[in-house]
């Protein structure tokens, strides 16, 4: 995490274009500037150097933004500048040190049901840091660590369901337990590097904006998504999309899923900010990126589709660097049951296409493998399939049917009944 832009007492702001004559500034804009000046003011000929960044993640829903009194009071602040929205907070105080001491800043920002960052800054590097390491940060754990989320709650992820109705976009939200991408690494052998490499993007939408997994029924492709979703939960807000369909030929619906702003999504929500370069590659805390999931809608971007669909096909790429896109932090998460011959070119071109990925079935022996890691006993277990002659294969759901045991078989007919008393 870097230190806020714009704190050297050097810098200064001038409100004029290049003709010389003054533009508007927004109240944005002022606030920004404010919220510099502040810095300037309180240090004033003095140099403040930057020394540290504390952040608390994982904060759960019964944070109140009424917290940030008992931080200012912990690290005994006097308030210089204050910012109040209605899901953020942000404060710098000043903080008391002995008579001879160095002065001292701290920059608290509240974002509920998100995180917890202090910015601390002084004159003197040395003391200052002790300080801050081994008495402030100690007594703000004790404020804020009964608000992080517990570790068994660490596989649960929100996500929201989008199905079109009569009213228009229809989106609930519920938690789902999710696999971490460690547990289910062996159910992968084929892929386990290219999906390795996707799963380290930080900000996967920088990259491209499809990622495209396709193969035959039970090949794990849902239960990837589990994980990929458990993977990005600090950076994302998931939307699954129940009617594909819909979504692709309804130009509303698509708008107000792309558009809809969650209740816990404050003012500053970088997911639909517009970053240059530098600042996009740095991760603010709190920015999301929004990742639409849609099974079986790779049907929808095939290149025959196109010649029946041109306006949904169009419609839909206009959203990665279009009109429509712009300002959005959006990654497209299709995948499709049967084998893919031809995604439309135009879906895979370089800066769209993020990742584009088949999933096999296991051969013999590394079907053998998978269930001698589950367990020795089965390692010579494999299911019964009748194909076609060739080469025997088996989808992930076979080989979990195989350690599976059922201790009833509801195919058999149950024992006739006779009338009477036992």
């Amino acid at each position: 995490m870097r230190p806020p832009k714009g704190y050297s007492p050097n810098t200064s702001r001038v409100a004029a274009d290049s003709t010389g004559f003054p533009v508007a500034i927004g109240e944005r804009d002022f606030l920004d500037f404010s919220h510099t000046a502040t810095y300037f003011k309180y240090f004033g000929d003095s140099s403040p150097n930057y020394l540290k960044t504390a952040i608390w993640k994982g904060i759960v829903s019964n944070l109140k933004l009424d917290i940030i009194e008992e931080l200012i009071k912990a690290i005994k602040g006097t308030v210089l500048f204050r910012r109040d929205r209605s899901n953020s907070r942000i404060v710098i105080c000043k903080m008391a040190c002995h008579k001879n001491g160095p002065q001292m800043a701290a920059e608290i920002t509240i974002q509920k049901s998100k995180s917890v960052t202090i910015y601390f800054y002084s004159t003197k590097i040395d003391y200052a840091k002790d300080h801050i390491e081994n008495v402030i940060i100690p007594r703000l754990n004790k404020i804020i660590e009964p608000y992080t989320t517990q570790p068994e709650e660490s596989n649960l992820v929100n996500i929201s369901f989008c199905m079109h109705s009569m009213e228009g976009a229809n989106i609930m939200s519920r938690q789902l337990l999710c696999p971490s991408w460690e547990e289910i690494r062996g159910n992968y052998p084929y892929n386990d590097t290219q999906i390795d490499s996707l799963f380290k993007l930080e900000n996967p939408d920088r990259h491209g904006k499809f990622i495209f997994w396709h193969g035959s029924p039970g090949v794990g492709k849902s239960f990837l998504i589990r994980a990929a979703i458990q993977k990005w939960k600090m950076h994302v807000r998931c939307m699954y999309i129940v009617d594909p369909e819909n979504f692709f030929n309804n130009a509303n619906y698509m708008q107000e899923i792309l558009l809809h702003r969650p209740e816990d999504a404050d003012e500053d929500d970088d997911m639909y900010a517009v970053y240059d370069d530098e600042e996009y590659n740095e991760s603010p805390e709190g920015s999301k990126f929004r990742l639409l999931i849609i099974e079986d809608g790779l049907n929808n971007l095939l290149t025959e589709t196109r010649n029946e669909r041109e306006g949904a096909v169009s419609r839909f790429l206009n959203l990665t660097d279009g009109i429509l896109g712009q300002g959005l932090r959006l990654v497209f998460l299709v995948t499709s049951n049967e084998k893919i011959n031809k995604i439309d070119d135009a879906f895979l071109r370089k800066g769209r296409c993020l990742q584009e990925l088949e999933f096999p079935e296991f051969n013999e022996a590394d079907a053998k493998t998978w269930l001698k890691t589950q367990d020795k006993k089965f390692w010579n277990k494999l299911p019964t399939k009748t194909q076609p002659q060739g080469i025997q294969t088996y989808s992930l759901a076979d080989l979990y049917s195989s350690v599976t045991f059922n201790d009833f078989d509801l195919s058999k007919k149950s024992k006739e009944t006779k009338v009477g008393f036992l």
